[in-house]
């Protein structure tokens, strides 16, 4: 770690370029600038955690995500963007983290805890025999009212005329106005919060690195109890035979399922009517995903200690392949069936979902098969998939999917739905919406002039979002619109 004066200028000086950068709460390339500026910090004040592949990994996707979401301004590359920044400040706490879960709520708990954790410390970085050290003693007892002092009397500035005149005859050059719809303040104090969280250490980071050493990512003979040929022995032999009947069963019942997809969503493909394709994705669709969800949690019930290393668990290890594989096939007939709604009526947001929620599902399947071949624990599982998940967001944030959207539902043989592409849309779509005006008129269900009379809405909602939109918010996607 760096000098602590260090840690405490760079905190000051990046809450001020921070309030600099999004005072007026736009958002566009100065998440960009921002991410650079963080990564930038953390990369110089903890040298020791550059070799840590997960930190070199969220070093990356913050800067990636960051880039995607100035690039397509889409809501999906800023929710992945906070994500990583949040598992960032995590993983660079002083005990070592590779539980992304713990990661993930240390990162949120830092940003509340470690800013007030800092102040109060603050007296440790000077002499005690100082005359700085002394003033700076008063600092935790002067900041907090200060703040409470500010908030109250701009409210009651705002709320009470009588009492703004007052304050405007004592203090005729002071713009509270200003102080207060700019944000400029409440910024700062924001990016103290964002940047102490990043560059400090949490008072939990202890507690976190022990609760981690307690969590086996790899099940062991030593770990388990042994069984001798005992009462106990019996009646692990009871819970073997319970699982086998168990899976024996539901893999009957899951093999009709799946016999029926196959002869009405696989052979009998596209000749489904519109109320069955409607049934299967806004009803079928999600129980059937709920179930294989359920599927997923029964064998990590079974499979979570003893019956792990029973000597004749031959037949419970088949049968639970078999529920995997089955699984693995009612999640590809619940694709083939979104797909063939997208084919009829388009893409849609949801529609999009479905498959993104089965790619992760399909993941967490595989990482069961290894659970079952492996013996991984549920702390390996769950930090499998949790990668899993910011990967998935890292991959779809890449797509433009408002302009893929739009333009796969005019290009392809589905029903144009102009409805959805013009008024429940982002207005983000408008450039390909203006260059395709003629395959608009010669599919969808609009005259020239309804056409005109859309495109000038969508022209209306666009300039209201970005009216007066400073260069922090510039993006790309709104740059082209606008061009």
């Amino acid at each position: 770690m760096k000098n602590p004066f260090l840690k405490l200028a760079s905190s000051l000086i990046s809450a001020l370029i921070y309030a600099f950068l999004f005072s007026g709460k736009e958002l566009g390339i100065n998440v960009l600038l921002f991410s650079f500026l963080s990564v930038g910090i953390a990369w110089w004040l903890f040298p020791q955690k550059r070799d840590d592949k997960s930190i070199r990994c969220l070093y990356i996707t913050t800067i990636v995500s960051a880039l995607l979401y100035t690039w397509h301004h889409s809501i999906l590359a800023y929710i992945t963007h906070l994500f990583s920044f949040i598992l960032l400040i995590g993983f660079l706490q002083k005990e070592p983290i590779r539980f992304v879960v713990f990661g993930g709520i240390l990162g949120i708990i830092s940003i509340l805890e470690v800013p007030l954790m800092s102040i109060r410390n603050s007296k440790k970085l000077f002499p005690a025999s100082s005359e700085l050290a002394t003033i700076v003693r008063w600092v935790p007892y002067v900041v907090l009212p200060s703040i409470f002092l500010f908030v109250f009397s701009s409210i009651y500035y705002n709320a009470n005329s009588r009492f703004a005149q007052a304050v405007n005859f004592m203090w005729p050059s002071f713009d509270w106005h200003w102080i207060w719809e700019s944000g400029f303040l409440l910024d700062f104090m924001i990016g103290i919060f964002i940047i102490a969280a990043l560059v400090g250490t949490s008072g939990f980071a202890i507690t976190f690195f022990n609760l981690e050493q307690q969590l086996p990512f790899k099940l062991n003979r030593k770990r388990v109890k042994w069984i001798r040929w005992s009462f106990k022995n019996l009646s692990l032999k009871r819970e073997y035979w319970a699982a086998v009947g168990s899976f024996i069963t539901l893999n009957l019942l899951l093999f009709l399922v799946n016999i029926s997809d196959l002869r009405f969503v696989w052979i009998n493909y596209g000749n489904a009517s519109p109320q069955e394709l409607s049934q299967y994705v806004h009803e079928g669709t999600y129980l059937l995903i709920f179930a294989i969800l359920l599927a997923m949690g029964i064998i990590i019930w079974y499979f979570r200690g003893n019956l792990n290393f029973y000597k004749d668990n031959g037949l419970l290890k088949v049968m639970a392949y078999v529920w995997l594989a089955q699984n693995g096939m009612l999640a590809l007939s619940v694709a083939l069936r979104n797909w063939q709604y997208v084919q009829q009526y388009g893409l849609t947001y949801k529609r999009l979902g479905v498959f993104w929620f089965l790619t992760l599902v399909a993941f967490g399947l595989v990482s069961m098969y290894k659970k079952v071949d492996k013996k991984y624990t549920l702390s390996k599982l769950v930090n499998l998939n949790t990668w899993a998940l910011l990967a998935s967001l890292m991959l779809f944030s890449t797509i433009n999917w408002n302009n893929t959207i739009t333009l796969y539902n005019i290009r392809s043989n589905a029903h144009l739905d102009t409805h959805f592409l013009f008024d429940r849309m982002s207005s983000k779509n408008l450039a390909v919406l203006q260059k395709n005006k003629e395959k608009i008129l010669a599919k969808g269900d609009l005259n020239f002039y309804e056409l005109e009379k859309k495109l000038e809405r969508k022209q209306q909602d666009f300039q209201l979002v970005t009216i007066g939109r400073s260069w922090r918010g510039w993006n790309w996607v709104d740059a082209r619109n606008r061009k």
